[in-house]
């Protein structure tokens, strides 16, 4: 892995962290982020081994939106989920393609936008924008807390909110892979949180100024 090059992952060097993994830069590879899992998320098989049930999830949902890109001409509506690399204490490395700004940082969220009262028209359009196509390519979204979706920007790219965490369904049994009109039931739910995040309204449909 040392060939690699890979950065230092002290817990301190994280630019964000979740639930389930840590996010770091990679300043020898810009354009991608590091997320490192964390042990909680790690399950074992029937036969003891040690699994990765985030990578399985988040690789499935990248397919059902390629897809989407292929047949709609939109863009994903979810962050590329590139390699898995397994580490020699078991654990899990996930390479995802960074959501960046037109200086090549980790986008703003959501989160931060609503909180510095930086939510204008534009950036609700948009907003409604990335909800439409989540609910048209059937995504399972188990999480669309404020800060999973980020806002990308840059030169020669028009601005659009990406959902970069908190997508694929963690059920045993799929169903919301599987019955696309389950994954957006589920996604309206959790798209109330969200308004309350952000001081939004949410009418099933679409988000508002209150």
């Amino acid at each position: 892995m040392d060939m690699l090059n890979l950065p230092s992952l002290a817990p301190e060097r994280a630019i964000a962290r979740g639930s389930e993994r840590s996010v770091f830069d990679w300043p020898e590879e810009p354009g991608l982020l590091i997320k490192v899992l964390h042990a909680n998320a790690l399950r074992r098989d029937a036969r003891g081994r040690v699994t990765d049930p985030v990578w399985r999830r988040e690789r499935r949902t990248w397919r059902v939106a390629q897809a989407y890109a292929a047949r709609t001409g939109r863009p994903p509506p979810v962050a590329e989920v590139i390699a898995r690399l397994p580490t020699t204490a078991g654990g899990s490395l996930h390479v995802v393609r960074k959501v960046a700004d037109a200086e090549g940082r980790m986008g703003p969220t959501l989160h931060r936008l609503a909180a510095e009262n930086r939510l204008g028209a534009t950036e609700i359009d948009r907003l409604n924008r990335l909800v439409a196509d989540l609910m048209a390519a059937g995504i399972a979204v188990h999480d669309a807390r404020a800060a999973n979706f980020v806002l990308e920007t840059g030169p020669g790219r028009p601005g659009r909110f990406v959902l970069v965490d908190g997508f694929g369904d963690r059920a045993a049994v799929p169903l919301r892979s599987w019955l696309p009109f389950l994954a957006r039931r589920r996604l309206s739910r959790a798209l109330r949180r969200t308004a309350r995040e952000t001081g939004l309204s949410w009418d099933g449909a679409r988000f508002l100024r209150p």
